[in-house]
């Protein structure tokens, strides 16, 4: 998101998570996807076990905690901070809105096809089946 915005039109890339940092492109490149890898596996976290639309509210409600975090780390350096804090706010609302989006649509099972008998099939075989070795067999209440 050039510029702190994926509608911008800045060029190249000159903020960290919306945060413009006096250090040179490479560090830029590499700190914002560092930082960018941190904030999904967090959010992957927070969302991995949710339906589609709870774990993209979910997401977006986690990317404003990062934020909050960013907010205190960053204003307790004491550094005069040359971007406008609505412009970090607006980046880690849309990171993690795209970024819950991204992986709720990735992690959505393909659907079964065939006539009936193949999906029934199909579903049946994915069940856990008892094994006699197993320290924890599975339950018949717990497949229902």
């Amino acid at each position: 998101m050039s510029g702190g915005s994926p509608w911008s039109t800045a060029g190249t890339m000159n903020a960290i998570m919306g945060r413009d940092l006096p250090v040179g492109m490479f560090a830029l490149v590499t700190l914002h996807f560092l930082l960018s890898f941190i904030y999904v596996t967090v959010i992957a976290h927070a969302i991995y076990r949710l339906r589609v639309m709870s774990g993209i509210i979910v997401g977006v409600l986690t990317g404003w905690v990062l934020y909050g975090i960013n907010f205190a780390i960053f204003h307790s350096l004491a550094t005069q901070m040359q971007s406008p804090e609505g412009r970090a706010l607006f980046v880690h609302f849309t990171f993690s809105l795209f970024a819950s989006a991204a992986y709720k649509g990735a992690s959505v099972p393909k659907p079964l096809r065939g006539g009936k008998t193949e999906v029934l099939n199909q579903t049946q075989a994915a069940v856990p089946q008892e094994n006699p070795d197993d320290p924890e067999p599975v339950s018949k209440a717990a497949d229902r």
